[in-house]
């Protein structure tokens, strides 16, 4: 909807739907380029990790490369074979990223960093006071309520939403809302401890990828209203239904309607011969 002359945007339309999207699935390019088993995928989970960080910066989200900073250094310390592999990459990457941001903002005065940073404390400041206004149902679902209040009680023109993903959900939703995120926060922590610990650990790798994962997404989250769009949404439901996924996997746990079971019912070595006797005479 808008043009960012100097901040990557492209399909997304907006530059921190970018970063929210690169914060979440970076992570899953840096495990596959030393977890993979051929050769080619490695090398090209590398060559899509640099392309995610490149992006990274091209957005200007600094949130979103404080969470990818800390994706990295989860990834790093949970295992000697990934530390190994992973740091000699991690290494040129912390040599030349801040190269490449000092570039950028090379020409950005501090006058302009302080005002986006006064104004989101203000913008906080502002939320929780309607959240206080409001305490038990919120203002209501979506970034308008929000938008309209900010404009017209405190004279906040050109931001639309908390930019705090858990403040904005309590804003919004008040407790009752939030209590709805805390349980579907609990659920997730739920379903990643048992992906650690079922299998005697097997698939521990899987969940400290989706862990660093979340974990970037959560820190970005903190400066910015990361849901604040379905494309948002649809990014964190495809890192959920990894989760899942997973889950199932490791618990060897599915869940199938009725009318499905008996594809998986077990069939006996005579049987099935019996069908391929008969099956052949027919076309005869």
């Amino acid at each position: 909807n808008y043009i960012f002359a100097s901040r990557a945007s492209a399909t997304f339309d907006n530059p921190l739907i970018l970063a929210t999207y690169l914060s979440i699935t970076a992570p899953f390019c840096a495990y596959g380029s030393v977890s993979f088993t051929e050769s080619k995928s490695r090398k090209a989970s590398r060559l899509c990790f640099l392309f995610a960080i490149g992006g990274l910066i091209c957005t200007g989200s600094r949130s979103a490369y404080i969470g990818i900073a800390a994706s990295l250094f989860i990834l790093l310390v949970s295992n000697k074979r990934v530390f190994k592999k992973l740091f000699p990459f991690v290494l040129v990457l912390a040599i030349t990223v801040p190269i490449g941001l000092f570039l950028r903002y090379r020409n950005t005065s501090s006058i302009d960093f302080s005002a986006s940073t006064s104004n989101r404390f203000y913008i906080w400041q502002s939320c929780w006071d309607l959240f206080l206004k409001h305490p038990i149902l919120g203002l209501g679902a979506g970034t308008e309520n929000i938008h309209q209040e900010l404009i017209t009680t405190y004279g906040v023109y050109n931001r639309s939403h908390a930019h705090n993903l858990f403040l904005e959900m309590l804003t919004e939703g008040g407790i009752i809302g939030f209590g709805f995120v805390c349980a579907i926060i609990y659920l997730i922590v739920k379903n990643l401890i048992t992906v650690f610990r079922l299998k005697g650990k097997a698939h521990r790798g899987y969940g400290v990828l989706y862990v660093s994962s979340l974990i970037g997404f959560t820190i970005m989250s903190i400066t910015e209203f990361t849901l604040q769009s379905a494309k948002e949404l649809m990014i964190l439901f495809f890192l959920l239904g990894f989760i899942e996924a997973s889950l199932r996997i490791v618990s060897e746990t599915v869940q199938m309607a009725p009318d499905e079971t008996i594809i998986y019912e077990e069939i006996e070595d005579s049987e099935f011969e019996k069908e391929k006797e008969s099956s052949f005479e027919t076309i005869q």
